[in-house]
């Protein structure tokens, strides 16, 4: 019993290092007046651009659209989108308030993952609950740089019923299940081809595609 018991602590003494090994660690930094801290300015230099992609539409299908992320000299990262961002609703990107932040000992492999930004859907509040823009960068296998951005739609709520045996007779039991809505979008660099919604690609034919594959 005694050498069963070393050899479970020693198990769990092998998965806790191993978790630490492959955990990557990632830092929530709260900004200030959009203003990127200035140690992690660097970080975020990389990701600055004009990015072309498009964006869910409140009622189903998605538009085209057009960001740009700026670090100006004061450390504010303004991401400026060229139109609405929902379509037609005079929404407003507000000030960037949070950034996440991959830590590692080894200073060239910290990376800025993403950011929150205040969100003001203005016409589409009834629509839209949803008050941030939340954005996630990623690299393809070609390199290319990938903003990916979504906005709190709804909880939406479904009954789901089904009948049970109880008693001598059978009782319909239902349960209520919420599911949280997003609208979301992607787009790619300037430089980079255009992305293109996964519904629209079915409409194109394959021989006048000339965008790249996102893992």
């Amino acid at each position: 019993m005694v050498h069963k018991i070393k050899f479970k602590i020693k198990l769990m003494m092998v998965s806790v290092v191993s978790i630490a090994l492959f955990c990557s660690c990632v830092d929530t930094i709260k900004i200030k007046d959009g203003t990127i801290p200035g140690e992690y300015r660097e970080l975020a230099k990389p990701l600055t651009g004009k990015f072309k992609g498009y964006f869910d539409n409140i009622s189903p299908g998605s538009h085209s659209v057009e960001v740009e992320l700026v670090l100006d000299e004061s450390g504010k990262l303004r991401l400026i989108p060229s139109s609405d961002l929902l379509g037609s609703c005079d929404s407003k990107v507000l000030d960037l308030y949070q950034i996440e932040i991959k830590k590692d000992k080894d200073a060239s492999k910290k990376k800025m993952l993403g950011g929150s930004y205040g969100f003001d859907p203005a016409s589409c509040r009834v629509d839209v609950e949803g008050r941030s823009l939340e954005i996630d960068f990623r690299r393809t296998k070609e390199d290319q740089l990938i903003l990916k951005m979504s906005i709190f739609k709804e909880l939406r709520s479904r009954e789901n019923c089904h009948l049970q045996y109880s008693h001598g007779s059978y009782e319909w039991r239902c349960q209520t299940e919420w599911t949280q809505v997003y609208l979301s979008g992607e787009a790619a660099r300037s430089g980079s081809d255009y992305l293109i919604p996964d519904w629209l690609k079915a409409l194109i034919p394959q021989s006048i595609l000339t965008f790249k594959e996102i893992d």
